[in-house]
């Protein structure tokens, strides 16, 4: 009885307080990291796919020839289903690997539903397999099935806040970053009141209190362990029309190859449990001794300021803003990306 009080407690200071269960530098402190991060043997798995764990498979595909390039998609739980027409133009001297992170996509989805009543345990279980920590840890597993002693990562909203953290807990193993769109992330609850709510700013009044709505229920952390996978996929998905006409009230559209049916359920609320409802990484982001690109579009829903704080954080990284373009910039103004992803790869060379 007195094991299921302390268990009860500690699960209602979990959520009340949101504390994160992710630190920048988590996996490095690790025992057996090298054991955690090597990759299983890839026999009898399909081309299009890698095992990165015990019933754990992420799905990829490439355009190009080349240097590999390692394109990590955001959401989180958003993968794209299609090569970016950005970068296409430069798959005649590189190959863009992209993969769909566990938990959404073609990728593995290890977690339907959850069938114990014990809130911490399924939270602890959930962070453990969709969290922070393996994510990071697919990501350096995948740069070793790549045969690369340094990646190259382009990074896509919190795509981009990924590969940042994936580069605090690796820095020998990356080469350089081109961060597009970056999730405000790096501290939060933001000022600005993040994506969420600036989306909220340009939907019109009949439809806020049914957002409204939406976000309670898609955030309802006190219930969450009574939903399946395909309930919160559906939550998730539930998200597009809004965004989509608030970009609409910007003159922009979402670009194609985002899948509703591809869309992460649980995989999204592990990172959030990850991060907590507070935290600050801004100074471990000081330790990044790399070359960084960082593309912001000047019609973005999200605010300037945020990309701003990863150059402000990142040693000599540079800030470009992407005029007429948005979050989706690379489909938007294709020539212009690549333009600025190709001068950056060539200062590389050089």
């Amino acid at each position: 009885m007195k094991t299921v009080i302390i268990i009860s407690l500690i699960s209602l200071m979990v959520i009340s307080c949101g504390g994160p269960m992710y630190q920048p530098g988590d996996l490095v402190n690790k025992e057996n990291l090298d054991v955690l991060v090597t990759p299983p043997n890839q026999a009898e798995v399909k081309d299009s796919f890698w095992k990165v764990g015990e019933g754990i498979q992420l799905y990829h595909f490439s355009d190009g020839e080349g240097l590999p390039i390692l394109m990590v998609h955001g959401g989180p739980g958003y993968p794209f289903s299609e090569p970016w027409q950005g970068v296409h133009l430069l798959s005649d001297q590189y190959r863009f690997v992209y993969y769909h992170h566990r938990g959404c996509g073609k990728s593995s989805r290890p977690i339907d539903r959850f069938e114990s009543k014990n809130y911490y345990q399924n939270m602890t279980k959930l962070e453990e397999t969709l969290g922070m920590g393996a994510q990071l840890m697919d990501m350096e597993k995948i740069r070793q099935l790549l045969v690369q002693d340094e990646l190259v990562m382009i990074g896509h909203s919190f795509g981009a806040f990924l590969a940042v953290l994936y580069a605090i807990e690796f820095p020998e193993r990356v080469k350089a970053l081109i961060l597009v769109s970056p999730a405000g992330l790096l501290k939060f609850p933001s000022e600005s009141g993040g994506l969420y709510e600036e989306v909220g700013r340009f939907l019109p009044s009949g439809m806020k209190e049914a957002y409204e709505n939406w976000k309670n229920e898609y955030f309802d952390y006190k219930n969450i362990f009574k939903k399946s996978e395909g309930e919160l996929m559906e939550l998730n998905a539930e998200f597009l029309p809004y965004y989509e006409l608030a970009m609409k009230k910007k003159g922009l559209s979402l670009p194609e190859g985002i899948l509703p049916q591809e869309i992460g359920g649980w995989m999204p609320h592990a990172l959030n449990f990850s991060m907590g409802k507070k935290h600050d990484y801004t100074n471990a982001l000081k330790s990044i001794q790399v070359p960084v690109l960082i593309l912001h579009g000047e019609q973005d829903l999200g605010r300037l300021e945020e990309s701003q704080q990863y150059a402000d954080f990142l040693s000599g990284a540079e800030l470009i803003v992407v005029k007429d373009a948005s979050h989706f910039m690379f489909n938007e103004r294709p020539e212009e990306f690549s333009r600025i992803v190709g001068e950056f790869f060539n200062d590389l060379d050089h």
